[in-house]
Order: C-alpha cells, then sequence, then structure tokens
C-alpha cells in the first residue's frame, strides 16, 4: 500500500495484481456480470464532498475498483 496526504483528501492505493501473487483487496458486485473487482484506491475526504439528505458530513470514504 502507498499512502498519499493530498490538500483535500488523504489517499490510500492498493498494488494492482500482476501475476501469481497474493489478490489485493477486492469484493464481489453481485449483478455486475464479474467476479471479484479489485480495490484500487480509498480517498477518505475532509470535509465531505456529498450530502445525505442535505446533511453534510465530516468526512466521507469513496472507494475504487478495477472494473
Amino acid at each position: 500500500m502507498d499512502k498519499q496526504i493530498m490538500p483535500n483528501k488523504l489517499r490510500v492505493v492498493m498494488m494492482r495484481r500482476i501475476g501469481e501473487e497474493p489478490d489485493p483487496p477486492h469484493v464481489d458486485f453481485s449483478g455486475v456480470g464479474y467476479a471479484n473487482l479489485d480495490l484500487l484506491n480509498i480517498d477518505i475526504k475532509i470535509p465531505a464532498e456529498h450530502t445525505i439528505c442535505n446533511d453534510r458530513y465530516d468526512a466521507e470514504m469513496q472507494y475504487y475498483f478495477f472494473h
């Protein structure tokens, strides 16, 4: 994992799968027609970029997967 500090977020970047090494973190989204999707990175944004029911929270996490 590589950790990056950016002006508006913290980012954790996962190593890409390139061979027979252990799998990176992944998830199985049912109904997307694929097997497991590899996690690319996690962004922690402070303050939150989006609102939920017009409420803005202190932070949010966004997960990015390889499709």
